[in-house]
């Protein structure tokens, strides 16, 4: 094993390097296909397409990580696929079999490398609770400035901004992770079971995690159109392709607090964190259904941003805290596909009709309501588990 001690600095770069890449795929992609001429039908399969692709990959991809116990080799291998992939992407636009294959292949082997890099930096660091938060900041931060950049890029050049960014950030990405030493965990260690679906099922019986996955995909649930409708919402109240880059920036910025100081947010309950979590996006529905300019859209977006600042440390604290170490990136994956991918697959059959027929509003007060939903649950959830398991409860408070 090697003796090179990890270094926090260098996983911040490697958050901002992937998160780079990220940016121009999962940010102007469906931008790009649109803008070429790619029917809304056709789009709308391609992007179901890709979040299935990424919701199988975030399963299959976290099972084979804890078999092995080790993360380094996955998060080379996912890295390298995206600009693979990324590129194939972008030649193909043409051709909607072939590119919609290629944009699934991205899903399938690339969004599970954010959880894989969060876990990196966890196991890595397990006597800071504060380290993945901190970590991810770079993350949101790289994000932010190249949602603008390449807003302004494309605006003055094309969308082969898209893989040219991939070209320039994946080769540093690979070269700085081999660096890096790879983190082992002593109990996936000493246990080399196979990792498959009965073992994910058996997650559910852990009380707090299960509440945990329900509130987070019913948040999913209850924001995503609205998200993943986000381009269509800012061209409704004026907005260009440069605005939405801007948009993409603020709104990153507003969760850079809640992680760059996760450390001091980790004071308070977890319970209050996650209240706090669930109850902005329910402002930030209500608030969209109001807005008449891409200003005042971008601030009530932020309300959204704020509640993943919220809510990302303190998922990754109670899996961690709840699940069994040799299956925490497995859970951790699910977590993350519960509040993107699986919820954001329903979104796209769900919102381009509610938005037909309701408008913006309509649509942003399915949302509120949906969320208040979520809201109700967590709150019951919470009591219960209070009321049942007293003594569990004081220990995870403390």
């Amino acid at each position: 094993m090697s003796t090179t001690k990890p270094s926090i600095a260098k996983y911040c770069a490697l958050e901002a390097l992937h998160w780079a890449v990220m940016a121009a795929v999962q940010g102007l992609m469906s931008t790009y296909m649109s803008v070429s001429g790619m029917p809304d039908a056709v789009l709308s399969t391609v992007q179901a397409c890709y979040l299935m692709a990424a919701f199988a990959g975030a399963l299959f991809w976290g099972g084979r990580i804890d078999e092995a116990g080790s993360h380094r080799r996955f998060f080379v291998l996912g890295v390298a696929a995206s600009l693979v992939t990324c590129v194939a992407t972008c030649l193909l636009i043409g051709n909607y079999l072939l590119c919609g294959i290629a944009y699934a292949a991205y899903g399938f082997m690339v969004v599970p490398v954010a959880t894989n890099l969060d876990a990196w930096v966890m196991d890595s660091f397990p006597e800071r609770a504060d380290a993945a938060g901190r970590a991810r900041s770079f993350a949101t931060g790289g994000y932010a400035l190249c949602m603008l950049l390449y807003g302004q890029l494309i605006k003055h050049f094309s969308y082969s901004v898209i893989w040219v960014a991939a070209c320039v950030a994946v080769p540093p990405t690979i070269a700085l992770a081999l660096t890096q030493p790879d983190a082992v965990r002593t109990g996936a260690a000493k246990k080399k079971e196979k990792v498959g679906p009965a073992q994910v099922a058996s997650l559910m019986r852990i009380p707090l995690y299960a509440l945990l996955v329900a509130v987070i995909f019913l948040n999913g649930f209850a924001i995503s159109p609205l998200n993943y409708m986000r381009t269509v919402v800012l061209q409704n109240v004026g907005a260009d392709v440069s605005y939405i880059g801007f948009d993409s920036f603020v709104g990153c910025l507003a969760q850079l607090p809640f992680l760059v100081f996760s450390g001091y947010w980790l004071r308070f309950p977890k319970e209050r964190r996650l209240l706090a979590g669930i109850a902005l996006p329910f402002g930030y529905a209500v608030l969209t259904a109001f807005c008449h300019q891409p200003v005042t859209s971008t601030l009530a977006f932020m309300l959204n941003n704020m509640s993943f600042g919220i809510l990302y440390p303190s998922m990754r604290e109670i899996t961690r805290e709840s699940v069994p170490e040799e299956l925490f990136n497995s859970a951790s994956s699910l977590i993350d596909v519960c509040y993107g991918q699986f919820p954001g697959i329903i979104s796209l059959l769900a919102a381009g009709p509610l938005l037909s027929v309701f408008g913006i509003r309509g649509l942003s007060f399915a949302c509120a309501a949906a969320q208040a939903v979520t809201l109700t649950v967590l709150v019951t959830g919470l009591a219960r588990l209070t009321t049942q398991r007293p003594e569990r409860q004081a220990a995870i408070s403390k």
